[in-house]
């Protein structure tokens, strides 16, 4: 029902859109907060064309009634009276918040494209998971040719939630391709009892073996199926359960040590399963890490400076990582901290080789504006890298060009 109300409403306002009717601005403002909870980013970007909707109102409310951040939090890191408490654009850090636990257009640009897939995948309005799933597979492949594992992941996620038009499009467009684990692994996701129809419906020709029916009861968090094997999650398998939030499970078997699934926690977004662990220094230097590496500035600064300072040094690629998927507010909290380091880093950055087409232009406009890179380290970006940002990350490109051609 509720899939029908949204693809309905969704369906108007496409309609709206479509036909650029300027009655779509005489809505009252209350129909149009409650529309733009129904919105995926893209159409929102479309309808604020119609709208010129400035107002933070609408970004806000999704961020709080959407995402589910509490009122408190909004007024510490977003907004506050009219004083904008972030670096990002209002829209931007609805993107970045949002992109911590679920997908949408343009959360590429604050996640790394493989779990953002896992999650595309199993989105239940069929219609934006099929053009998303779609884009992050193009973009993968235009980024990095060799990509291999994705369309793997997106074709378990859709069997699991029935998306069988996406499960047919992506195995006839990858047709040197075998999906017969990844159709199994979804369907006992979904059937923990296990589906022959829907084995026989894609021709699943692989028999099928235990293992791959625990992966999948493992992806679905069927802990009582689960018992009835002897066996327990291995390493891999935890972190599948934790970046589909299988919490219970990840409870219920209780691993002893947790360096190996605290990446996939932070990255998922899954904080609640911080609660009751017992960890080590070494540990709690690779959990800060992550926080800072995800932007998780609300977490990080419950911290002493002495442990951030400390799990900077033990892993700068943090740092790296805060430029790549633009957590500038989490970048200029450090730099105010340790302005040093930071210099020192993103020298070193720029550089090195390292993936920076997805950086946006407002984190090189930050980086250039606090004398943190220079005309001549933008110049130095590779060409490669230079051209792929001009077909997709074209503000970035415009602005990279901007500065180099100063006199």
């Amino acid at each position: 029902m509720l899939i029908q109300k949204v693809d309905k409403i969704t369906s108007i306002i496409q309609n709206i859109l479509n036909n650029k009717m300027d009655y779509f601005s005489l809505l009252p403002n209350e129909l149009l907060l409650e529309l733009s909870l129904y919105l995926n980013y893209r159409d929102m970007i479309l309808a604020c064309d119609i709208l010129k909707c400035h107002n933070v109102n609408l970004w806000l409310n999704k961020i709080r009634k959407e995402l589910g951040y509490s009122n408190e939090f909004i007024k510490e890191y977003v907004y506050d009276n009219g004083i904008t408490k972030t670096l990002l654009p209002i829209n931007e850090k609805y993107l970045e918040l949002k992109a911590r636990k679920s997908a949408d257009f343009g959360c590429e640009f604050y996640k790394d494209i493989d779990i953002l897939i896992i999650w595309a995948s199993r989105i239940k309005d069929f219609q934006l998971a099929n053009e998303l799933v779609h884009y992050l597979l193009k973009l993968a492949k235009f980024i990095d040719p060799n990509f291999s594992s994705l369309p793997d992941k997106a074709v378990t996620g859709a069997v699991a939630v029935g998306n069988f038009q996406l499960t047919q499009d992506l195995i006839k467009e990858h047709e040197s391709y075998d999906f017969d684990i990844m159709v199994i692994h979804g369907v006992y996701e979904a059937y923990p009892k296990g589906n022959n129809k829907i084995l026989k419906y894609f021709n699943v020709k692989s028999p099928v073996y235990e293992r791959d029916i625990i992966e999948g009861l493992i992806n679905g968090g069927h802990l009582e199926e689960l018992k009835k094997y002897d066996t327990r999650p291995d390493q891999f398998q935890f972190a599948n359960a934790v970046k589909l939030g299988r919490s219970e499970l990840v409870k219920y078997y209780d691993p002893q040590r947790y360096m190996f699934f605290i990446s996939a926690l932070v990255n998922s977004g899954r904080l609640e399963l911080l609660s009751g662990l017992k960890l080590i220094q070494e540990e709690t230097s690779l959990l800060i890490r992550h926080l800072i590496a995800h932007g998780y500035l609300e977490e990080v600064r419950k911290y002493e400076h002495s442990l951030i300072k400390y799990a900077i040094k033990s892993g700068y690629y943090v740092i790296d990582n805060c430029i790549i998927y633009n957590h500038i507010d989490m970048l200029d909290y450090l730099n105010t901290i340790f302005p040093i380091k930071i210099k020192s880093r993103v020298e070193q950055v720029f550089t090195d080789i390292i993936p920076i087409g997805n950086v946006l232009d407002i984190t090189f406009k930050y980086l250039y504006e606090n004398n943190l890179i220079t005309q001549k380290a933008l110049q130095n970006i590779d060409s490669e890298t230079y051209e792929k940002m001009k077909i997709y990350n074209p503000d970035a490109y415009n602005y990279i060009n901007s500065i180099i051609n100063l006199s």
